[in-house]
C-alpha cells in the first residue's frame, strides 16, 4: 500500500523536526545523527525514523543511540505535535543505520592523497 500525499507531507514535516530538535538535547550522540528518512509504519499513526551517525564513533554502539533516543522519545513527539496540525501525534519507532555519513569532500580527498 503506497502512502497518501497527506502521509508523505507529515512524514517531511517530522523530518525536519526531528533534525531541528535533536540537536537541542546537549547530548553529543543524538546532535551527532542525521534524520535519513521517515515513513509510515504502516500508516501515518505510527513512523519508522531511520537515523544514520554523521562521524564515525567506535564508542557508541547502535542499542546506546536507541537507549537514548527512547529516553527522549516524549520530548521527541512533544516537538512533533508542536509542529504539526493533527489530533493524534504519531507513535515513532526508531532505525539506527550504523555506517556514518560521508561527504563528497571527505571521499573525494580520500582518493587526492
Amino acid at each position: 500500500m503506497r502512502a497518501s500525499r497527506k502521509d508523505l507531507q507529515l512524514c517531511k514535516q517530522v523530518q525536519r523536526t526531528l533534525q531541528l530538535t535533536l540537536g537541542d538535547f546537549g547530548d553529543e550522540v543524538l546532535s551527532g545523527l542525521i534524520v535519513e528518512a521517515v515513513v509510515p509504519a504502516p500508516n501515518a499513526a505510527q513512523l519508522l525514523v531511520m537515523v544514520q551517525p554523521l562521524l564515525p564513533s567506535d564508542s557508541v554502539t547502535i542499542d546506546e543511540t536507541l537507549r537514548r533516543l527512547h529516553a527522549r522519545v516524549g520530548q521527541l513527539r512533544n516537538e512533533i505535535a508542536r509542529a504539526i496540525n493533527r489530533k493524534k501525534t504519531p507513535q515513532l519507532i526508531f532505525q539506527v543505520n550504523a555506517t556514518p555519513l560521508t561527504t563528497p569532500e571527505q571521499s573525494g580527498s580520500e582518493d587526492a592523497e
